[in-house]
């Protein structure tokens, strides 16, 4: 191994996963039901929030006078005014750095794990 190379990842058990059939009546069976009828709802929801976020925004900045740093929209249908204003946010390119510098990657990177929920195919 060479200065330039990160360490290699240590091995990962492949212990298949543990399939879990919920007792009929269980409160993961009703959780289950329940979260399958509002999933596909939740996410059209979220689709169309989002465009009319996007719409909102693009609609604000139009009204506002050019050159306008920021703008506060007031209307009857919200219960408070929404301020609409750009945002610039710094993100470390994490590849790009294990690449040109991995000592420093290694260094800094630090490995999280949470529990996710997915449709499996």
């Amino acid at each position: 191994m060479t200065d330039q190379q990160t360490p290699p990842p240590p091995p990962v058990e492949t212990t298949p996963p543990v399939v879990v059939q919920p007792a009929s009546d269980s409160r993961l069976e009703q959780l289950l039901a329940e979260w399958s009828a509002k999933k596909p709802q939740l996410d059209a929801l979220k689709a169309e929030v989002d465009t009319l976020s996007k719409s909102i925004k693009a609609e604000t900045m139009r009204a506002a006078p050019e050159g306008s740093p920021e703008a506060i929209v007031r209307s009857p249908f919200l219960d408070l005014p929404l301020r609409v204003y750009p945002r610039t946010e710094w993100r470390l390119d994490a590849k790009a750095m294990k690449a040109e510098d991995p000592q420093t990657y290694v260094k800094w990177a630090r490995s999280s794990t949470s529990w996710r929920m997915e449709s499996v195919k």
